[in-house]
């Protein structure tokens, strides 16, 4: 299994900063009084897909080849959105 170092997870970071918005936190009084804590939640459900997920398919899409590229990318079906983070990313012709 590949296990990501902290430099993968920087250049991922550099390939995607540009293509997607920051992804806000927003704050609920009343969970704050509820767990006695500051509580912020990331709101991924604002991303283009409403997921996360879309940052892994920029991430895996900007680094193909160009012959990979235009062969084109296929995505299976699986629960959740994971399938959903392929088709835009390879729309958006990312070099």
């Amino acid at each position: 299994m590949f296990i990501p170092t902290l430099k993968d997870v920087f250049d991922a970071y550099k390939r995607i900063r540009d293509r997607l918005p920051p992804t806000p936190l927003h704050r609920y009084p009343a969970l704050d009084s509820l767990l006695d804590a500051s509580v912020h939640m990331k709101h991924e459900n604002y991303q283009p897909i409403g997921a996360f997920k879309i940052r892994g398919g920029i991430n895996l899409v900007s680094q193909l080849s160009d012959p990979e590229r235009q062969a084109g990318v296929n995505s299976t079906w699986r629960r959740q959105k994971r399938w959903l983070s392929l088709p835009a990313p390879h729309r958006w012709q990312l070099h």
